[in-house]
C-alpha cells in the first residue's frame, strides 16, 4: 500500500526526505530498502543487493514519488503544488557539481543529470553493441558489479528522461568541448525521434566551462538561452551519425557544411579528427599533450602528470589523459616508463618519466603506431592492426587513408602463417586498453 501525503506536504519536505532516502542507501540504513523497491531494477532485489547498487538522487526522488502514489516525481511535485499543467523547467546536465551548483541557485525546476561517456567510449553504429560496450567499460572501471546492473541504470535513465513532455520547457546545459558535443548530438538524436506534445526546447551552450560558473552567474545564462529548433534537432541526427559512422571521413564532410545551427560543433568535431595518430609520428591530440608534458616534467609523480596535462585540451579529463599514458607505458616499446613499478598505480601516485624512444617520436624520428601497432576505438572507427588506416595529416588538416594493412591481404587469400604472425605482434605491441 501507498503511503500518504502529510496534510500540508511542501516540495521542500519532500526534496530533503530524498536526500534523506539516499543518505539511509549510503549509511546501510535498512529503512530506506522498502522505498527503493519501488524502482524497477530493484523491485525483487535483497537488501544487499539494493545496498550494492549505484543509486542517484533522482532515482531517490523517483521512489519516493512511487512510494507515495505516485507516477514520477513530477507527478508528485504537480500534486504537492497544485498545478494541473506541467511543471515549469527540466534541465538536463552533465555534471553532478554543476547539478548541485545550480540547486543551489533561484533557478526554477527540476534536474536530471545525464551520465554519459560521451567521447571517450566507442560508439559503433549498432545501438545494443554500444551499449554493452559502454556498459562493459563502467564494469572494469568499478562503476557497476555487473554489466546487467550497468545496462538496467541506462535504461532507468532513459525513462526518467522519457517523462519530459510533463514539462513547459527542457533545458540542455552542455560546454562547447568535443565530449559535451558527443552527448549533446546524441541528445538532440534522441529528442528528434519524440513526440514532444509541445514542450519547447533550449540550450545553454557558453564558451566558459559552465562548471566554474557561481549559481547566480548560472542563473544568468539561463536566461540567456536559445531555442532548440528543426535546424539544431536536424543537425543534432548528422553530427551523432558522422560521429558514429566507421568511416570517418563522414565527420569531414558534415564539416564542411553549414554547422551555424550549432556553433561549437565544428571546433569539438575538428578536436576529435586531431585524435587520429599523425602522419608524422603516429601520436594522436591526447597522446602528444601527455607526452609534452612528461618531456617538460622529466621525472615527475603520475599524478602530477596527468593534472599539467589536461589544460592542453577542453575534453581532456584525468581519466582519459591517465589511460594514454598507461598505452604509451605498457607496449612493446614504451614511450614512458614509470620508476620501482611493474604495476600500473591505482592511486596515480607513482613516478614516470619519458624514455629516450619517446623523445625521439615527439622529435618525429619514430612512429609509435609503426613501432607498437594500434588498438584505439574514436567514434565509430576502430583503428587496429600494425598500422592505422586512417591519419591526421597536421600541415594539410585533414584525413588521410593509409593503404590497407597487409593482415586483410592475408585474411583474403587464406595466409595463416601470415595472419597468426601479425595476431602475436599485436599481443606483443599494444598495451592494455
Amino acid at each position: 500500500m501507498p503511503r500518504s501525503l502529510p496534510p500540508s506536504p511542501s516540495l521542500e519536505t519532500l526534496r530533503e526526505q530524498a536526500r534523506a532516502l539516499r543518505r539511509a542507501h549510503k549509511h546501510g540504513d535498512a529503512s530506506c530498502c522498502a522505498a527503493l523497491r519501488c524502482l524497477d531494477r530493484l523491485k525483487d532485489r535483497t537488501n544487499a543487493e539494493i545496498f550494492g547498487a549505484e543509486i542517484c538522487l533522482q532515482e531517490c526522488q523517483h521512489a519516493l514519488a512511487r512510494d507515495y502514489g505516485s507516477t514520477n516525481w513530477a507527478a508528485l511535485k504537480k500534486e504537492v503544488l497544485g498545478k494541473s499543467g506541467p511543471a515549469t523547467l527540466l534541465h538536463v546536465l552533465w555534471s553532478d557539481i554543476m547539478a548541485d551548483v545550480l540547486r543551489a541557485s533561484t533557478a526554477p525546476g527540476e534536474i536530471i543529470v545525464w551520465r554519459d561517456l560521451g567521447a571517450y567510449a566507442p560508439t559503433p553504429a549498432d545501438d545494443t553493441t554500444m551499449a554493452a560496450m559502454h556498459a562493459q567499460i563502467l564494469v572494469d572501471d568499478g562503476y557497476f558489479g555487473t554489466i546487467q546492473a550497468a545496462l538496467q541504470a541506462r535504461t532507468g535513465a532513459e525513462k526518467r528522461l522519457a517523462e519530459f513532455h510533463t514539462y513547459d520547457d527542457v533545458v540542455l546545459w552542455f560546454d562547447p568541448c568535443l565530449y559535451d558535443h558527443v552527448i549533446l548530438v546524441q541528445r538532440l538524436d534522441w529528442f528528434s525521434r519524440q513526440d514532444l506534445r509541445g514542450t519547447r526546447l533550449s540550450l545553454v551552450c557558453v564558451r566558459e566551462n559552465l562548471g566554474r560558473n557561481t549559481p547566480d552567474e548560472l542563473v544568468g545564462l539561463l536566461d540567456q538561452r536559445e531555442p532548440i529548433g528543426r535546424a539544431q534537432l536536424e543537425l543534432g541526427v548528422k553530427g551523432w551519425e558522422a560521429y558514429r559512422s566507421p568511416v570517418p571521413t563522414a565527420v569531414e564532410r558534415l564539416l564542411r557544411t553549414d554547422t551555424s545551427a550549432l556553433p561549437g560543433l565544428a571546433p569539438a568535431f575538428t578536436d576529435h579528427l586531431e585524435r587520429f595518430p599523425s602522419t608524422i609520428d603516429g601520436l594522436g591530440a591526447v597522446d602528444r599533450a601527455v607526452l609534452e608534458h612528461a618531456s617538460r616534467l622529466g621525472t615527475t609523480r603520475l599524478s602530477q602528470l596527468i593534472g599539467s596535462s589536461l589544460g592542453e585540451l577542453s575534453y581532456l579529463s584525468d581519466t582519459l589523459a591517465a589511460t594514454h599514458a598507461r598505452e604509451m607505458t605498457f607496449c612493446r616499446h614504451p614511450l614512458l616508463r614509470l620508476r620501482n613499478a611493474t604495476e600500473w598505480p591505482a592511486t596515480y601516485e607513482g613516478e614516470i618519466e619519458i624514455t629516450p624512444l619517446g623523445r625521439e617520436v615527439l622529435a618525429g624520428t619514430a612512429d609509435v603506431v609503426k613501432l607498437n601497432g594500434i588498438d584505439r576505438w574514436l567514434g565509430g572507427v576502430h583503428l587496429m592492426g600494425p598500422d592505422a588506416q586512417w591519419r591526421w595529416d597536421p600541415e594539410h588538416r585533414k584525413l588521410v587513408e593509409f593503404s590497407r594493412a597487409p593482415v586483410f591481404e592475408a585474411v583474403e587469400t587464406g595466409d595463416l602463417p601470415a595472419v597468426r604472425q601479425w595476431a602475436q605482434d599485436c599481443r606483443c605491441g599494444v598495451g592494455p586498453r
